[in-house]
């Protein structure tokens, strides 16, 4: 039978709650249940802070704000803002999680235990991102798990090319079948159907946001805070859009993250236990934020020497350009 996932009490000073968004296909209940297994795990946190569920898109929610280096921010419909991808500016993102960004806020500061610590998974990773920069003193340790809100996309063929040519996309369509591998933590995050099939989202407004978000300025700006919180990032080898390497890439500085996990599973937290472990490990570690990043670059212990070098290959690049 599974646990019930009890709504923090607000009242209770001692909690220690942990903040998880999950993206696409992730509504409050799903959130609360997937953060109570890792409450179960780590038996460190006692409550969960979520928002409300997405609600129906609203004539502002699908608009794309950019933000430019001087400060000035303009707006253009998501429409109109996925047809013109490769010609926006640096940061951008979207009033929908713009929203959502202000309403985390709110439960955090109405949970009377900040600063917190939090989990973003994929394109919530903006609502995180947002949240942070608007409120850096209400965190204090954040992963950010397959982040798809740093990185600019690449056109959609020059994308299939460079994966083609990496040995990624031959890589993923051998491990597309996942309907062998729905275990009980699956199930339980309610992600695959009687069929093993991954179940439709409604969640239009995070769709378009993945596509068009990129807010790397903007996790510099929230490193660069006084109340700066202790941001790390997790990322699978086998994500093929939001890939390590872009990742290292389009950050600003690789001092903007304490810990840069790497790892052999693919986009996503559920049904992946030894993920979860190496999460958890992650977000329970105390990195050394002045050492090299070499230090602070971590490897699932499956990942071949080739991937590892082509990683090192992509930091002394990024360094030399520096």
């Amino acid at each position: 039978m599974e646990k019930e996932i009890v709504s923090p009490n607000i009242s209770d000073p001692a909690e220690r709650p942990l903040v998880f968004m999950g993206g696409v296909g992730y509504d409050e209940q799903r959130n609360r249940r997937v953060a109570g297994e890792i409450i179960v795990a780590t038996n460190g946190y006692d409550s969960v802070i979520s928002i409300p569920d997405e609600t129906p898109m609203g004539p502002k929610d699908g608009t794309v704000v950019y933000v430019h280096p001087d400060g000035n921010e303009r707006e253009l419909p998501g429409k109109l803002a996925l047809k013109q991808i490769n010609d926006l500016p640096s940061d951008r993102f979207t009033r929908l999680h713009d929203r959502r960004a202000t309403e985390l806020v709110k439960a955090i500061e109405s949970s009377g235990n900040e600063p917190v610590d939090a989990i973003f998974q994929s394109v919530d990773v903006s609502t995180g991102i947002l949240a942070m920069h608007k409120r850096p003193d209400l965190f204090r340790k954040v992963v950010l798990l397959d982040p798809s809100s740093i990185i600019s996309l690449p056109s959609r063929w020059q994308y299939l090319k460079e994966e083609w040519k990496s040995g990624n996309l031959r890589a993923f369509i051998s491990k597309k079948n996942k309907s062998a591998n729905v275990d009980r933590f699956e199930e339980s995050a309610g992600i695959f159907d009687k069929y093993g099939r991954l179940k439709r989202s409604n969640q239009n407004g995070n769709k378009v946001a993945t596509y068009v978000s990129a807010q790397a300025s903007m996790l510099h700006s929230v490193a660069q805070s006084e109340q700066a919180p202790e941001v790390s990032i997790v990322a699978s080898r086998y994500d093929h859009a939001y890939s390590p390497v872009r990742l290292l890439q389009a950050l600003v500085s690789l001092d903007d993250v304490a810990t840069f996990f790497i790892t052999n599973t693919r986009h996503g937290l559920a049904g992946k236990k030894e993920k979860l472990d190496q999460l958890l490990s992650v977000l329970e570690s105390a990195p050394d934020k002045t050492a090299d990043f070499l230090d602070r670059l971590h490897f699932a212990g499956d990942i071949a020497e080739d991937y590892r070098h082509r990683i090192s290959e992509a930091i002394s690049l990024r360094r030399k350009s520096n």
